[in-house]
């Protein structure tokens, strides 16, 4: 088996699983109210002006900070943020890999 091949085999195992994770999560999920009335606007936006991460990801991050949430993504834009994720995103997953070595 190539190093790629064996990749493939792990990304989708990981998403298969995650998968059924979030599944069983669901059910014991609630909703929550947004923060995005206290979050900081203009710092965000600085941020953002910046280039290095998208609005909505922003406030995506300031909420799962204020709640204590984890986020389930796959978008690789969360790679230098200060939240729990679950991802079978592979550079997500690179990132968090060579962050802990």
């Amino acid at each position: 088996i190539t190093k790629m091949a064996y990749l493939l085999c792990l990304e989708s195992i990981l998403a298969l699983t995650i998968r059924s994770l979030a599944r069983k999560n669901i059910k014991i999920c609630r909703r929550c109210d947004s923060v995005f009335e206290s979050v900081n606007i203009p710092s965000l936006l600085a941020q953002y002006e910046e280039g290095d991460s998208d609005f909505n990801d922003q406030v995506l991050v300031e909420i799962c900070k204020s709640k204590d949430l984890t986020l389930i993504t796959h978008d690789a834009d969360f790679k230098a943020v200060d939240i729990n994720i679950l991802t079978a995103n592979k550079k997500l997953l690179k990132n968090a890999v060579d962050d802990s070595f």
